[in-house]
């Protein structure tokens, strides 16, 4: 089911026009998101977990400093209609240059959660793993998550898609998913951009024509992605070995068996809306809000439209869905 939204971006777009002359100690994004911000503060505060090879972030529900300890719960083996007495853990998954860092970013949004921000491979503390393709990236994120009971995993752009591939593997402790601007088909990008890959050579000026002002006020108040050109370069390869679009990829993900969202901007023009509504035709019961006037970076520009998806899919989980 599609839903689409023809308000949320138009309702703030006049106040989110300027910048709200930032500090590093002030909110970020003051100016668009007057609720659920963290402060460059609250980043210094942090502990730094390692687990398994992942660097990650780890806030206990209702704690925004990032220094209560880490759980280990064992694994519940309890059937699905106990998930609603026990508290859902929300797994972020970074884009595309990025990590954990940049959706932390907005970490306040989700205080009704536990909530993990791992580090892709590669990154901060994270270990290379393998040859850093899709699917070494897709065997992180299982490991992380293989001890973490009752998953709600959230992925934005590349880890979106990720998320996507870890539905197809059916972790048995994943209960549900919110992909967000995650359906990156390779066969829409210039063959240009796609042949500078093929040399190791990274030019974003061959990979999009234009992007909206919703992103390019993203851009230019998050600033350039947080690693160096190598994790970049080692990213948008990962990105070209993932395919949902052709036979295979829609046939794996029609065998997903837990409820999932997507989330779109109909003004991405880095990931089309139309290819998230692939993705959502594909997986049964899934849904997709695409959000009018709204570009790419979703969950940093406008969080709480994030959290009422992840609230929706956590009630559809202790539902027993």
């Amino acid at each position: 089911m599609t839903r689409d939204f023809g308000s949320i971006g138009a309702a703030q777009s006049s106040q989110a026009a300027q910048p709200s002359g930032n500090t590093a100690r002030e909110p970020i994004y003051a100016a668009r998101t007057p609720r659920g911000i963290s402060t460059q503060a609250d980043f210094d505060t942090w502990t730094v977990h390692i687990k398994r090879g992942v660097s990650y972030a780890y806030f206990a529900a209702g704690e925004s400093s990032g220094t209560a300890p880490v759980p280990h719960p064992p694994v519940p083996d309890a059937p699905a209609e106990l998930v609603a007495d026990r508290r859902i853990s929300i797994v972020f998954v970074h884009g595309t240059g990025s990590n954990r860092t940049r959706l932390a970013r907005v970490q306040r949004t989700f205080d009704a959660y536990d909530r993990y921000y791992p580090d892709l491979p590669g990154r901060q503390g994270s270990a290379h793993r393998g040859g850093d393709t899709a699917e070494d990236y897709a065997d992180a994120i299982c490991d992380f998550i293989s001890d973490i009971p009752d998953v709600l995993l959230v992925g934005h752009s590349l880890g979106g898609a990720l998320v996507a591939g870890v539905l197809e593997r059916r972790p048995a402790t994943v209960r549900g998913a919110v992909i967000v601007g995650g359906a990156l088909d390779f066969r829409h990008m210039p063959p240009a951009f796609i042949d500078a890959l093929r040399h190791d050579r990274l030019d974003m000026s061959l990979a999009y024509g234009t992007v909206g002002p919703e992103d390019e006020y993203a851009f230019a108040h998050v600033g350039p992605d947080p690693e160096t050109e190598a994790v970049q370069l080692q990213d948008w390869k990962a990105d070209a070995g993932l395919d949902f679009g052709g036979p295979e990829g829609l046939a794996a993900l029609a065998r997903v068996t837990v409820p999932v969202a997507l989330v779109s901007g109909r003004e991405d023009h880095i990931v089309p809306w139309e290819k998230s509504d692939e993705i959502a035709r594909a997986i049964p019961g899934a849904e997709h809000v695409v959000l009018n006037g709204i570009g790419h970076m979703v969950p940093l520009m406008w969080p709480e439209q994030i959290r009422h998806v992840v609230d929706g899919v956590a009630e559809r989980i202790r539902r027993g869905w």
